[in-house]
Formats: C-alpha cells, structure tokens, sequence
C-alpha cells in the first residue's frame, strides 16, 4: 500500500475492515491517545477490536506532505515515510488482504482525516526494494 497524503493530528489515513479480513489502520496517534501531531502508525486487530499489534515511526501528524508505504505479509511489516524505513518487525501487523477499505476515515466514520489523499496505489505483491523506491520517487 502506498499513498500521498498530508495529515493532522491524531487521524486515520486508511482503514480497512471486511468479512474476510482483520482490520488494518495507517493512521497518526491511535493507540497511543491524543497528542497535537502524534506519529505514523500501522495496527492490525482481530474484527472491529484494539488493535493487537502495532508499528510506530517517528513522522508526525503536522499536515505536510508524505509519501506513506506499508508493506505487510503474514510474516513481517514495514513503514517507509518519504522513502525513509522509519519501522519493522518480524511480525504482520495485517493480513495481506484490504477487504472493505476505507479512505480517509477509520471503517466506523468516526475518525476522519484532518488532511487529504492526493494519490493511493494498490499492489497485489511486495515490491522489492529497486521497485518500491522507483514508485516512491516518480
């Protein structure tokens, strides 16, 4: 998953929840609780529950642009911001599906973007890094 977007504040960028899926966030803040600029997060959850495992970067919520990109797989997980890894584990925060995927607001409609999504791409596979980095940078 990659998306350009700018956020503020504790709010979710994309969100995905469906029947055959667990939830998947890539938000600022959650769970932490509210801080003025929090930083990025990708957290994954059993259906509709807190989110069981979590990824945090150092990028804050501040309203400028990024280039956000989350690869996960049922084995590790990562964040890039702007090309940057700023997280990794070897451990999925998230089924490599993204059934009922939300845009700009967590799947409830509670938690809305403070910002917006200028583009957002979609791959079926891990990228390897040559590729993703090419992505990133056009």
């Amino acid at each position: 998953l990659m998306v350009v977007a700018k956020a503020r504040g504790d709010t979710t960028i994309i969100d995905a929840l469906g029947t055959s899926s667990s939830r998947f966030e890539l938000c600022h803040g959650y769970p932490t609780g509210w801080h003025p600029s929090p930083e990025i997060c990708i957290t994954a959850s059993g259906h509709d529950a807190p989110p069981q495992r979590s990824l945090r970067g150092s990028t804050r919520g501040t309203g400028e642009w990024h280039i956000y990109t989350a690869v996960f797989d049922t084995k590790r997980s990562e964040i890039y911001v702007d090309g940057f890894c700023e997280a990794t584990g070897n451990k999925s925060v998230g089924s490599n599906l993204l059934d009922g995927l939300s845009i700009g607001c967590d799947h409830n409609g509670i938690f809305f973007l403070i910002g917006c999504v200028a583009e957002l791409r979609l791959f079926r596979r891990n990228l390897s890094t040559a590729h993703r980095v090419q992505i990133e940078a056009s």
